[in-house]
């Protein structure tokens, strides 16, 4: 009897797993949406940001530009943001320690990369090599990544998102379109 049992109960899972409802139950969340090419019009490998996707159905962007010193995305699953990337303009005397000071609830950080990188878990900044001049009012650009709590944070994973998207604005030809104005608003 016991083995008739046993047998009822493989045989009934096994049924359930060929027509693939095993592992879906009620309260398991899916991600129907693909990641995005790009962030920020910056060509980014999607594979990058799988770690930072949150379930939904519908991905959103939405890109700005507030001044000519700064440009952001955010990324939203089904209306509820989760991911926040942009780039700032600066001078090369700030640090990346007073761009992070700037951001609020990022860190605690760890350096990487020859002082180039700042990362957390829930964020990072990149030090973008725009080779300019290095005088300490000569411009500087940064990029800033941003998770809210919507995701779970993962810092190694973040490392390579920074570093691939730092080096992407590099590529992009932003450090020739955008100067600093000479006035902030």
């Amino acid at each position: 009897m016991l083995f008739t049992t046993l047998r009822i109960a493989v045989s009934a899972t096994a049924v359930l797993a060929l027509s693939g409802l095993v592992g879906c139950s009620p309260g398991e969340e899916i991600r129907s949406y693909k990641a995005p090419d790009d962030l920020c019009n910056i060509e980014v490998e999607p594979t990058l940001l799988e770690p930072f996707l949150p379930p939904g159905r519908s991905l959103d962007v939405e890109s700005g530009t507030r001044w000519a010193e700064t440009g952001n995305c955010t990324l939203s699953a089904d209306g509820h943001r989760f991911l926040t990337v942009g780039w700032e303009w600066g001078v090369q005397a700030d640090s990346l320690y007073d761009v992070a000071a700037r951001q609020d609830g990022l860190g605690p950080y760890e350096p990487e990369h020859k002082q180039r990188y700042l990362h957390a878990g829930n964020g990072a900044i990149g030090q973008v090599n725009c080779h300019v001049t290095t005088s300490p009012e000569s411009p500087a650009l940064t990029t800033v990544i941003r998770l809210d709590d919507l995701v779970k944070p993962d810092a190694p994973a973040m490392l390579r998102l920074i570093t691939a998207y730092t080096e992407a604005v590099r590529e992009s030809g932003l450090c020739e379109k955008w100067r600093p104005s000479a006035a902030v608003p």
